[in-house]
């Protein structure tokens, strides 16, 4: 008798033997020294990326940073009758600040490593969590710098170097930022801008900036199209026959005749070399002597199409300047071209070719986002383009 089957809602957790029993001594250690070093970068990088509940406290820190960059840096030359109260005052403060943040980042040092030394030594588990809670917060830090930058190769590189060079030429040469006039002034503005790059408002306008077109188009023309799929070549039809027909990429059939319909009547022909074709049966196939047969090149042309969403609703084939056109071909050599609308194929066969397909077959859509990452079949408010491919198969006789 089968036993009774019952629906299972709940997941049973499989036990694993604690971190503690299975890792060795030296280790646990090593560990348990390096904690405070971890809290201290933990809490570093919090701040950094304004995760913390307090945001009011880093904005005053960020005051008294500055402060003390204007007060410590100390002017190449300094002129008595430019000394105002202001730049009293504010020298004052920048004493007042950095005497302040001097002493309190040495008090968090020592409340950090006296607190831990004397409280419950940590277990392993609190540290695996720390340590991943660190990662998490660099990954979202070198994600977020390379989805900037994007520095992928020396020529990026020398690109980036080349554009900091310029805005150097045009801080301190052609004074573009009137308010910047020396290095110290410099130093502050750029303290202040890494250190709100990371806050939500500051993330929010990039984002906001980068649906901009004309922003997005600017920066591809500078920085250069990352789309694989990207050409600035086209190939016109009779050439994307002439390239096929040069690298022999075609199926060479044998059909054995057995009637006089697939001699004389054109779609029984289409049927029978279509069963070839999808048979795999190629001209090396041996035919008795007898039996007359003919042979036959059969080329299958493949032809992309990609669109974009616009408004939200309207898929049409108009693409960015920077990434891939509308209809596609990627050559046999593996190098991709721009084409035009597979319907404008059909008068452009070359001699004795003739369609196999009547119509061209078109596979279902391809739902991408922004960037052309593939998402799935359906269509979502996260889709913003979507690929399909046409392919149409055409037949010669060969002599």
């Amino acid at each position: 008798m089968e036993s009774p089957q019952h629906a299972s809602f709940v997941t049973h957790i499989n036990q694993r033997i604690p971190l503690i029993m299975s890792t060795p001594l030296p280790v646990l250690k090593g560990l348990s020294d390096i904690y405070p070093l971890l809290i201290i970068i933990d809490n570093i990088l919090s701040t950094l990326l304004w995760t913390t509940d307090d945001s009011g406290t880093i904005f005053v820190n960020m005051v008294m940073i500055c402060l003390s960059i204007r007060y410590l840096i100390i002017p190449t030359k300094l002129n008595l009758t430019e000394i105002t109260s202001q730049y009293v005052l504010l020298d004052y403060l920048g004493l007042l600040c950095s005497s302040f943040l001097f002493c309190s980042i040495g008090y968090y040092f020592h409340t950090v490593i006296s607190e831990t030394r004397n409280s419950e030594p940590p277990t392993v588990d609190d540290i695996v969590m720390l340590l991943e809670n660190v990662e998490n917060k660099l990954h979202v830090i070198k994600k977020q710098v390379l989805n900037l930058f994007m520095i992928d190769s020396y020529k990026i590189f020398f690109q980036w170097l080349t554009l900091a060079t310029f805005i150097q030429v045009l801080i301190f040469r052609l004074h573009f930022i009137p308010y910047i006039d020396d290095t110290k002034s410099y130093l502050i503005l750029a303290f202040i801008l890494s250190s709100i790059f990371h806050t939500r408002t500051c993330q929010g306008l990039l984002q906001l900036l980068w649906r901009i077109k004309a922003v997005r188009i600017a920066y591809f023309w500078w920085r250069g199209s990352n789309d694989k799929l990207y050409s600035v070549k086209r190939l016109t039809p009779l050439a994307y026959f002439n390239m096929i027909i040069s690298d022999k990429s075609y199926i060479t059939v044998t059909l054995t005749i057995h009637n006089t319909d697939e001699l004389t009547k054109i779609e029984t022909l289409r049927n029978r070399l279509i069963e070839l074709y999808e048979q795999g049966e190629h001209s090396t196939q041996q035919t008795e002597m007898s039996t007359p047969s003919l042979t036959f090149n059969i080329i299958k042309l493949t032809v992309q199409e990609n669109q974009r969403k616009w408004g939200g609703i309207n898929w049409t084939g108009e693409t960015l300047s920077y990434e891939r056109t509308n209809f596609i071909i990627n050559s046999p050599f593996g190098t991709i071209f721009n084409s035009d609308n597979p319907l404008n194929y059909d008068t452009t066969f070359p001699g004795n070719w003739i369609k196999l397909d009547e119509t061209w077959n078109k596979s279902p859509w391809t739902y991408q986002d922004g960037n052309w990452g593939i998402i799935g079949s359906k269509d979502s408010p996260e889709c913003f383009t979507r690929s399909r491919t046409w392919s149409l198969r055409i037949f010669q006789r060969k002599i």
